[in-house]
């Protein structure tokens, strides 16, 4: 699993607490964070079509996944940590930041794999399939005219809405 930042980039986020000291998080307890917050970040963008992990060959894009990665991993060590005084805060942050994540269109300059966030199935992705408004596509009757697909029984429709 790959991250986007290191445990240093998150105790940089709250000086006052030193990792592995008394109750805190140990070093170890903050890569998990990392990797957990990091495999929610590429969620995000995969479901926008971006391949990831976001390569370190595009910096400014890289930059921004680390910035997201260490707010996001400071949360849940902070979560961790007892008496945290900047709990509230930094989820609030980091609840913001995830929020303009999801709702942003165009986000970076990085490759994208669109075809991975489109619908896939029988009959979807197969782009020899034309259809006219209102006609019925019968994936187990591919090979019969279109007259003879059973329009009470649609399998996909062009007029199909959710």
């Amino acid at each position: 699993m790959s991250s986007y930042c290191t445990p240093a980039d998150v105790a940089a986020l709250n000086k006052a607490r030193k990792l592995g000291q008394g109750n805190n998080p140990t070093e170890a307890d903050v890569l998990v964070y990392i990797e957990l917050t990091a495999a929610e970040i590429d969620s995000i963008l995969v479901g926008k079509g971006y391949n990831v992990p976001i390569p370190s060959s595009y910096p400014e894009a890289f930059q921004f996944c680390r910035w997201l990665n260490s707010k996001a991993a400071l949360v849940m060590m902070e979560e961790s940590s007892p008496n945290s005084t900047i709990l509230a805060t930094a989820t609030k942050s980091w609840e913001e930041a995830r929020a303009a994540l999801v709702a942003a269109r165009d986000i970076m300059e990085v490759p994208m794999d669109t075809p991975r966030v489109q619908a896939r199935g029988p009959g979807v992705t197969e782009p020899t399939l034309k259809f006219n408004r209102g006609e019925v596509y019968d994936p187990t009757n591919a090979a019969i005219s279109r007259l003879n697909n059973n329009p009470q029984a649609p399998y996909l429709s062009r007029t199909l809405e959710f």
